[in-house]
């Protein structure tokens, strides 16, 4: 584990505390400013407590060719952030405003996990000899999901200003529900949804191809129109002209997104951290990178998010990774 400043102490601590307490694992703990000077194929697990972004880039090149070689690279909070910059990052993951313009491969990401777990198979339409046309031909999921709502899309300058808007507002320690993947190996011990403690800095966007074992927001059945309370302030509002506004609170049909379990979160943040990724991971070359955007150990009390932690740590280098190390 890499330690002492930039990065934060309460961070490193809890860390250190659910390796060292939790775990009972031997482990080693490096000055952050020699890394380029250490031999890091001793090591098959390296953790990256938030706080650090300055040194992680710095020694971008060291850790990429440890990974690259089979290491697991476990990176926390805006250390994360460093590891998803573009360019000079590591792999494909990205911040926010680095896609703005380029929402659509993201967005295909989120409906593709949600398909993939959800649609049935149509066993007759697979072995059928006919092609298949009309009423019955497959259709494009969510054909009316888009991020933005009104005709007309905004120009970079225009997405990036609203965006830097929003991110006045981003969460200090909301509690979310994160939707979980329970098909990862880092999930396991998990249920269908987590309480995730949200004071992220950094927004992870993750393309296809790449696992988000945790997104925030769990998609709910969502409520019958004669079910909905009658609020003539909000009809009004919504009878006034729709300006473009970049939302990643995409749901699929007949299901709505609700993000908040505790605490203030403001409606501007829950629009830029909607459907994003609370915990990556990226196989690259024979190791993998795994980010986690808030901490995962929050002063040691957050058992939940704790169990992620230590599946990337005890599971990482055999499920996902190839260095050997030699006792």
């Amino acid at each position: 584990m890499i330690g002492k400043e930039p990065f934060h102490a309460s961070s490193y601590g809890a860390c250190w505390y659910t390796i060292d307490h939790i775990l009972g694992l031997r482990a080693s703990y490096l000055d952050a400013h020699r890394i380029g000077d250490l031999d890091l194929r001793r090591y098959n697990v390296i953790v990256l407590p938030d706080g650090g972004p300055e040194v992680v880039k710095e020694q971008m090149t060291a850790l990429q060719s440890w990974v690259e070689g089979g290491g697991t690279l476990i990176a926390i909070g805006t250390s994360a952030g460093a590891i998803a910059q573009d360019p000079g990052g590591i792999g494909s993951i990205r911040l926010l405003p680095d896609i703005l313009t380029e929402p659509e491969p993201y967005l295909q990401a989120v409906i593709r996990e949600w398909e993939g777990r959800t649609t049935s198979v149509d066993t007759d339409a697979i072995w059928s000899h006919t092609a298949p046309s009309g009423p019955g031909a497959p259709e494009i999921p969510w054909q009316g999901a888009a991020l933005f709502e009104g005709d007309d899309e905004p120009d970079e300058a225009e997405l990036k200003r609203r965006d830097e808007w929003r991110k006045i507002f981003m969460p200090r320690g909301a509690i979310i529900a994160g939707r979980v993947d329970d098909r990862s190996w880092l999930t396991a011990g998990c249920g269908e949804f987590l309480p995730v403690i949200y004071s992220a800095k950094n927004v992870l966007m993750v393309p296809p191809g790449v696992e988000a074992p945790i997104r925030v927001g769990v998609f709910m059945p969502a409520p019958s129109k004669t079910e909905q309370t009658v609020n003539p302030g909000k009809e009004a509002d919504a009878n006034k002209e729709n300006k473009p506004a970049l939302s990643w609170t995409i749901a699929p049909p007949g299901h709505e997104l609700r993000v908040r379990m505790s605490g203030l979160l403001w409606p501007e943040a829950v629009q830029r951290i909607a459907n994003s990724a609370c915990l990556t991971r990226e196989e690259i070359g024979d190791g993998q990178v795994i980010l986690f955007a808030s901490d995962p150990v929050f002063r040691a009390s957050t058992p939940g998010t704790e169990r992620l932690f230590t599946n990337a740590v005890v599971c990482g280098p055999g499920m996902g990774a190839t260095l050997p190390i030699d006792l």
